[in-house]
């Protein structure tokens, strides 16, 4: 966590502040059980984020974790959403990525909880891609985290919801090209480019994809894919 930090009683203290200031706002927010016959109502809109950041007293990224575990119970509360449905995913999102821009985990929820859950592909497109531009260069830390795979989730949602093969392309090799990135990631973006009919960067990234392949198969993969375009291979 960058910033201040504080820990024991100051970190409580400090928690507490924040939420005096606009989380009382937040915990109208009822966490929702659903009940055989009962129709839950909404939950209220969460505050502007910008509301949000003022009111912590320059400890963002404190209040964006505690915003991620209220995310959390939200969003893993399957009886009340399946009564009133995950419309409120992107808010959260949105909130806990303004506060902290480097929560690069929240950015990835955006592929399943906007993008499949809510039914918001290119909302979820948004969010990706500004995790993704916001955070050049990050590694992958713990997991599927680094900026590669926010890339890597943009290409798989450019591909199922709208079938867009150059666009998914295009972020398969931004994927391939952050630190950490798989090989694979350089074998999808050249996959894609000739799905796209762009033979030539298909061409250069299966030709990269044949001298880095870290196994026999997947070279012998860009040898076979390389020959379908007319490319002599050894």
């Amino acid at each position: 966590m960058s910033g201040r930090f504080v820990t024991g009683e100051g970190a409580w203290a400090l928690l507490a502040a924040c939420t005096l200031g606009v989380g009382a706002l937040v915990l109208q927010w009822p966490r929702l059980e659903a009940k055989p016959g009962t129709a839950l109502s909404p939950p209220a809109p969460l505050p502007p984020a910008a509301l949000l950041g003022s009111a912590c007293l320059g400890y963002r990224n404190l209040y964006a974790d505690w915003l991620w575990l209220q995310y959390v119970q939200y969003f893993g509360d399957r009886p009340a959403r399946l009564v009133d449905g995950y419309g409120r995913s992107a808010d959260y999102l949105e909130a806990i990525t303004t506060l902290n821009p480097r929560f690069l985990l929240a950015y990835a929820q955006a592929n399943y909880a906007v993008a499949e859950s809510m039914g918001e592909p290119a909302h979820a497109l948004e969010i990706l891609v500004r995790g993704a531009g916001a955070n050049p260069g990050r590694p992958d830390a713990l997991g599927n985290t680094g900026t590669w795979y926010l890339w890597r989730l943009a290409g798989s949602v450019a591909f199922r919801h709208f079938g867009d093969y150059a666009r998914s392309a295009n972020y398969f090799a931004r994927a391939a090209a952050e630190p950490g990135a798989p090989a694979v990631m350089k074998e999808n973006a050249a996959a894609f480019f000739g799905a796209a009919n762009n033979r030539e960067r298909a061409i250069r990234l299966w030709k990269e994809f044949y001298l880095e392949a870290p196994t026999a198969p997947l070279r012998e993969e860009a040898r076979r894919r390389l020959r379908e375009l007319g490319v002599p291979t050894p």
